[in-house]
């Protein structure tokens, strides 16, 4: 997967009818409100929560983004966070019905013996739930740094960078031949102004020649 980096005004609605993700005709368009702060704001939450709080809320961006997607991906963010939120439920469950279920244990012998075993099936969980939002959030598409005027997406397709560095191009050249269009007519003026071809100039006479012709 590539990476690109927009304007805001161009993410938000100007982007090729190219599926963000797989590079095929897209067929609809997801809107999605992205933030980004810088990764080392996270290490404040040593020095304690307000701080990395404060700091976080004044170094975050935002940036929309209509996304064009192809039949295929039009869930793409939808799935992924389905799937995180499902197996943090899942986990969690698990793990806590297992400690109440142990805890509920009239055997006290049997109780100790099962208690380690559940407190470890907790850990896993949670591991194993860091671990797929990880996984997710890495395979998607997301923001790597968002400017107040810019955002860098990573997680694309190769063929929607084209797309959109080829829509750029295009643009450009229309701007260069529209300047070259008006370049080119006032050219044209000046040329017809030394040929001859533009109609004379009035001549003014002189002071003198009034008088003369008045007496």
């Amino acid at each position: 997967m590539a990476q690109i980096r927009l304007s805001k005004d161009e993410a938000d609605g100007h982007l090729p009818a190219v599926c963000m993700r797989c590079g095929q005709e897209a067929t609809t368009t997801t809107s999605k409100r992205m933030q980004w702060c810088p990764p080392w704001v996270g290490a404040l939450i040593l020095f304690g929560l307000l701080p990395y709080l404060i700091v976080a809320v004044i170094l975050t961006r935002r940036a929309t983004v209509q996304a064009p997607f192809c039949e295929d991906h039009k869930r793409h963010w939808f799935n992924r966070a389905l799937l995180m939120w499902s197996t943090f439920f899942l986990f969690g469950l698990v793990g806590v019905g297992g400690l109440v279920l142990v805890g509920s244990l009239e055997n006290q012998q049997l109780k100790e013996q099962l208690m380690p075993f559940s407190g470890l099936t907790c850990l896993v969980g949670v591991v194993g739930w860091l671990i797929i939002v990880i996984v997710c959030q890495n395979m998607g598409i997301r923001p790597k740094e968002i400017t107040d005027d810019e955002i860098l997406l990573t997680g694309v397709s190769d063929a929607f960078v084209e797309a959109v560095t080829e829509g750029d191009r295009e643009r450009k050249e229309r701007r260069a031949a529209r300047r070259r269009e008006g370049g080119g007519r006032w050219r044209d003026d000046a040329d017809a102004d030394d040929d001859g071809d533009a109609p004379p100039r009035k001549k003014k006479r002189a002071p003198d020649d009034r008088i003369e012709e008045a007496d």
